[in-house]
């Protein structure tokens, strides 16, 4: 896959270092409104300074928009225009309208449309996704989860420059935790009962703190989740705990580093450590990128799947 990408920001370094490891990854193509920034990319790797210039450059598999999160839309609109293939990092939009749009544009001009949702391809997650099908592991059926996703954003009564760009606590990483729940629970059983949004006003972002609470139906049972994140706390912590009553088993995703643990009861039945000796967001996009060569190689989509995300996203922000 000839890959290019829009956006040299802070994920960029792990992007690249996750490309290096793949043989089935080539990236040709980079632009960044600062050109500075091309000093990271590998020998051979052409550098535009403007998006436009790389959209038209014709060997290209797909384009990545990684800009900053308000910028999604626009850009993915362009390229998608221009009749080009468009891996678009999440949220992909800020609101069900721009995901319409974009979607009917992929399909008017028959294009392939995918959504990088980076946290879904947590070690961890895989893991344990994986290990719900051995038959020697029985839980039950989910009955409530508990995400936790923070970052220290905020300091001093401000928000720290490298986030200015991130929307906002629940616009950014809300997406993150809801993409982690969407594997294990399905989305068009998920609802979302209440969210609790704090907004300031002198702050440049849409919100510092977002709650929301779920309910959901599995096998005819009915459960409850919450899902949190927060830019005040002064923690970067990103957890997901998933629980099932009815066998008093619990389980922690412990994304930031990237380790399962399962209990039942105060007894711990598993212990994993998942940490390579790249970093966690490198081991994410190797995942990720992995699974959109499938996916392109078998001429599919997760769209569905993104919709029924960022639905959710958008009606705890009302």
């Amino acid at each position: 896959m000839e890959l290019a990408i829009i956006g040299l920001g802070h994920v960029a370094q792990y992007q690249l270092e996750a490309i290096n490891q793949l043989k089935e990854v080539n990236l040709v193509a980079a632009s960044d409104i600062d050109s500075t920034r091309s000093q990271i990319l590998p020998l051979g790797v052409l550098f535009f300074d403007k998006p436009e210039s790389l959209i038209s450059h014709p060997d290209i598999d797909l384009i990545l928009v990684s800009t900053p999160n308000k910028s999604h839309y626009s850009l993915g609109k362009q390229v998608l225009e221009n009749k080009r293939p468009l891996l678009l990092e999440k949220p992909c939009c800020e609101s069900l309208e721009q995901m319409t749009e974009l979607v009917d544009l992929s399909r008017k001009h028959n294009q392939p449309f995918i959504i990088a949702f980076h946290a879904a391809y947590g070690r961890d997650v895989l893991w344990y996704k994986d290990y719900l099908s051995n038959p020697e592991f029985n839980p039950g059926p989910l009955t409530s989860f508990h995400a936790g996703f923070f970052d220290p954003y905020y300091e001093d009564g401000h928000i720290v420059s490298s986030a200015q760009s991130l929307g906002g606590s629940w616009f950014d990483s809300g997406i993150n935790a809801l993409s982690v729940i969407g594997k294990f629970v399905e989305l068009d059983k998920l609802h979302v009962v209440e969210g609790r949004m704090t907004r300031i006003a002198s702050l440049p972002c849409s919100e510092i703190q977002g709650t929301a609470s779920f309910e959901f139906e599995i096998d005819q049972h009915h459960g409850n989740g919450i899902v949190e994140t927060n830019w005040s706390l002064g923690l970067n912590r990103k957890i997901t705990q998933l629980y099932y009553a009815h066998t008093d088993t619990q389980v922690v995703l412990d994304h930031t580093n990237e380790q399962v643990t399962i209990k039942r009861g105060d007894e711990v039945l598993k212990e994993v450590h998942l940490q390579t000796h790249f970093s966690r967001l490198t081991n994410h996009y190797i995942n990720l990128f992995s699974n959109v060569v499938d996916m392109l190689n078998s001429n599919e989509t997760n769209l569905s799947y993104a919709i029924s995300l960022h639905r959710l996203l958008f009606e705890a922000m009302i």
